[in-house]
């Protein structure tokens, strides 16, 4: 809970600078994320960007487990770099994201006659790469964004059995308000 409203806190006191504030969804192989976040424009090139966010993983047969599902929340950092001025149109940029995930496992023998449980505690570091496009209209009082990203999930921290981690690639989607 204290990492939640620590999270939650932070993201707060970064809306004080935030010029463009929205919400992105991402979608990945093994799960969804649901993201509030606030950027700052850095120069006319480059924006700066700090995300509270919510994940949900189906990872089914994709970890060290028959089954891996799970929950948590999270906060990123997200540097980009725009090809021309004014942050908007195409770009390539970094981040990386702090997740705390309770993956909830499962585990069959060969003939099934045995099933095997648990639930693990996760703290994961996913730094990626992403590239993708902003659209911003002329009124510039809102945006549209669309983007891929690339990287790879760390398990810094567990506490229970260990469960997947390795390469992961999102597509993501977003707008919001120019403040």
């Amino acid at each position: 809970m204290r990492a939640r409203l620590t999270i939650l806190f932070f993201f707060c006191i970064s809306l004080i600078y935030a010029q463009d504030f929205g919400f992105e969804f991402r979608a990945y192989p093994a799960g969804q994320m649901y993201m509030l976040r606030a950027e700052k424009l850095m120069s006319t090139k480059s924006t700066f960007g700090i995300y509270a966010s919510y994940n949900k993983a189906d990872r089914k047969d994709f970890g060290e487990h028959q089954n891996e599902e799970g929950d948590g929340f999270g906060a990123g950092l997200v540097y980009k770099r725009f090809v021309v001025q004014d942050s908007s149109g195409f770009y390539i940029g970094l981040e990386n994201f702090v997740w705390i995930l309770e993956i909830d496992w499962t585990d069959a023998t060969t003939n099934n006659a045995f099933s095997f449980a648990g639930t693990t505690d996760i703290l994961v570091l996913q730094p990626a790469v992403n590239f993708g496009y902003k659209y911003v209209p002329e009124s510039r009082n809102w945006y549209a964004e669309v983007g891929f990203a690339f990287g790879t999930e760390i398990n810094v921290k567990t506490r229970g059995s260990e469960v997947g981690q390795g390469g992961i690639s999102m597509v993501t989607a977003s707008a919001g308000f120019r403040m």
